[in-house]
């Protein structure tokens, strides 16, 4: 299974149209999350269109922390024409074999669009599915690609209480993610592919569930 993963657009989906066009048999395109910058409708609207015509046999997208749109609608689905497009929200849904989990949720002592205080995030990660092959979050977890330099010194971003999650997660194949966007990379530890795309775009293969 192919798997293009994109992240943190922030209005500026239109400059990936091209790369994405030149790929060839896209199974699942995944944006995971801050497709908007100013959180308005109008834009979540224009990101939406653009969505919906890249060219992918399955799209599925989660929002994030600049998406106001989505934080605040009472119905996603009836606001927004999501046709063609699996909007999750602490879901599960299973393509060719394959489950994929969406969870928006990231840390912030400041508050905002789908975030927790500290302390709150081991009961929002506690829903992911014991045996998910693919997690989406918008955030990464503790010490994966979370790393930024701030006032002349390092700091990890990273939730620790996704990290102690996905340590449960035995079947997990593969985690995408954004948010940082001065650690976007991808790597491989433990057997789980990880890829964060802020501002970018990852190109993940991902072995049929059950194959060596």
């Amino acid at each position: 299974m192919k798997i293009v993963h994109i992240s943190d657009s922030h209005g500026r989906h239109r400059n990936l149209t091209e790369a994405i066009e030149a790929i060839e048999r896209i199974d699942v395109l995944i944006h995971s999350g801050d497709f908007s910058d100013y959180g308005i409708k109008e834009e979540t609207e224009f990101f939406l269109e653009w969505f919906k015509s890249m060219p992918a046999k399955h799209k599925i997208l989660i929002a994030g922390n600049h998406d106001d749109t989505f934080f605040h609608s009472s119905n996603v689905s009836k606001e927004f024409d999501l046709t063609g497009i699996d909007y999750l929200q602490d879901e599960l849904i299973e393509i060719d074999g394959v489950t994929f989990y969406g969870s928006p949720w990231t840390p912030s002592p400041f508050g905002g669009s789908f975030t927790f205080y500290p302390g709150e995030g081991e009961t929002i990660w506690q829903k992911i599915p014991d045996d998910v092959d693919v997690l989406i979050t918008h955030g990464p977890k503790f010490k994966t690609l979370d790393l930024v330099e701030k006032y002349d010194r390092t700091q990890r971003l990273g939730c620790p209480s996704l990290a102690e999650r996905i340590d449960q997660l035995d079947n997990l194949k593969a985690h995408l993610f954004g948010h940082i966007h001065e650690a976007k990379g991808i790597m491989t530890d433990n057997g789980i592919q990880y890829s964060n795309s802020a501002t970018g775009l990852h190109v993940l293969e991902l072995d049929e569930v059950g194959s060596e």
